[in-house]
């Protein structure tokens, strides 16, 4: 299993419904599998940002992230 959170700091719970949309939107676009879709939004530098509460991305609509999330992916090719 791989460890998607490596930071110290203390989860209480996580909540994967927040990621689904992400994940599933990932596998239509791509035409790929719900691991490898897995992997590249929890190893995308999106999610880092994410995760970092400073710089607010999380505030932004879904959408948005994800354009940006697959703009990423596009670019990485």
């Amino acid at each position: 299993m791989k460890l998607y959170h490596g930071s110290y700091t203390k989860i209480k719970e996580v909540d994967f419904s927040k990621c689904e949309r992400y994940i599933e939107k990932l596998m239509l676009d791509f035409q790929i599998d719900e691991m490898q879709a897995t992997d590249l939004f929890y190893s995308s530098k999106i999610f880092i940002q994410l995760e970092d509460e400073t710089t607010e991305l999380y505030l932004k609509p879904w959408q948005e992230i994800y354009e940006m999330l697959k703009k990423e992916k596009l670019n990485s090719n």
